[in-house]
């Protein structure tokens, strides 16, 4: 699984709505946009990554599907699709335990570290009422709209 590029970094959640016959590859190019305003990322140039589009469970897309394929596939009520990004001939590290490779004796050394022990503080319930105070509660109401039909996120 690729890592998420957050908001901050150029990434994020956006919300958009589209017709049912958007196909995947419509999809990619406005998520293209959406996260390489005039080509460029915070990443690199649009140039130099290789792209594609994936559903909610990380499943590569076919380009031809529609909206309304994956709905009818899928049967959410909203669709949340992934424009995924990766520099161009990024070379693949597999995993050691991959089938793959050959029997190997030599392990890697581990560092090792050592455990300190902390003492723990412990408050009584008396103590932990006269430093509390309300300001410090979570708010408890709190309203997220959710009316858009297609999300999209960069990975």
């Amino acid at each position: 699984m690729r890592p998420q590029v957050r908001t901050k970094g150029g990434g994020g959640t956006r919300h958009l709505s589209v017709q049912k016959t958007v196909t995947m590859d419509e999809l990619l190019e406005i998520g293209k946009d959406l996260f390489f305003p005039d080509g460029h990322s915070s990443k690199g140039p649009i140039g130099k990554f290789d792209f594609d589009i994936r559903d909610f469970s990380q499943k590569s897309l076919p380009l031809d599907c529609t909206v309304n394929q994956l709905y009818e596939k899928t049967k959410l009520r909203m669709l949340r699709i992934y424009t995924c990004s990766q520099y161009k001939d990024t070379p693949i590290i597999l995993s050691d335990a991959s089938s793959d490779f050959e029997p190997n004796d030599e392990r890697p050394v581990k560092n090792k570290t050592r455990r300190r022990h902390h003492k723990r503080n412990e408050i009584t319930k008396e103590e932990q009422a006269d430093t509390s105070s309300d300001s410090d509660a979570a708010p408890t109401d709190s309203v997220q709209e959710t009316h858009e039909r297609v999300s999209s996120s960069r990975y």
